[in-house]
């Protein structure tokens, strides 16, 4: 909304998978510049809605032996056609 009307810098990290935390620095470079000088900002975003790429370890664990039995059955498959005369 304030297109060309400042420049800044934004700095960021992201502390934890669900937050970041951000420092934003902005100085005005038209008409209003006579007016305020430049601004500080924090920014805060926290990720509170569950990502549906996010799984719990009992889910990866699960999907770990499901792979597990899975190659395991292949593997014996291959096995007992080759003994197969």
């Amino acid at each position: 909304y304030r297109h060309q009307e400042s420049w800044g810098i934004r700095l960021g990290v992201q502390a934890t998978k669900r937050t970041y935390i951000g420092y934003v620095y902005e100085m005005p470079t038209s008409v209003i510049s006579k007016l305020t000088n430049q601004t500080h900002e924090l920014a805060l975003r926290f990720y509170i809605f569950k990502d549906k790429k996010e799984t719990t370890e009992s889910e990866r664990e699960r999907i770990r032996r499901y792979n597990l039995k899975f190659l395991k059955n292949k593997v014996e498959g291959q096995n007992s056609s080759i003994n197969r005369p």
